[in-house]
């Protein structure tokens, strides 16, 4: 019996301001982007991988701020 295996046990999804910060900081971490759809309102996101491991960021842009959640942050 085989077993379907992801690619990590673990995905960490993370909200952010701007794709480009995230793709030049990660990718000197030697993570790669795997996907990205542009941002468009609160409905941007980038996935990168590295090895086994998974890093998925949304909305891509200032909208972040205005999500229902993080706007209750400073």
């Amino acid at each position: 019996m085989s077993k379907n295996a992801s690619l990590s046990d673990i995905i960490i999804e993370i909200h952010v301001p701007d794709f480009n910060i995230i793709k030049d900081f990660y990718g000197k971490l030697n993570f790669r982007k795997v996907c990205e759809y542009p941002p468009k309102g609160q409905s941007g996101h980038q996935v990168m991988e590295r090895h086994n491991g998974i890093l998925a960021f949304f909305c891509g842009n200032k909208e972040v701020c205005n999500c229902s959640f993080f706007k209750h942050f400073p």
